[in-house]
């Protein structure tokens, strides 16, 4: 179950505009606290 929805974001990402990708990597380095 893990695996496919690793699956569909990776695809999702792959999609996605170049500066939209820099906004999703940007937001994924911060850790919740």
């Amino acid at each position: 179950y893990a695996g496919s929805i690793l699956l569909g974001l990776i695809l999702s990402y792959d999609d996605l505009p170049h500066y939209l990708k820099n906004c999703f990597v940007y937001c994924c380095i911060y850790r919740k606290d």
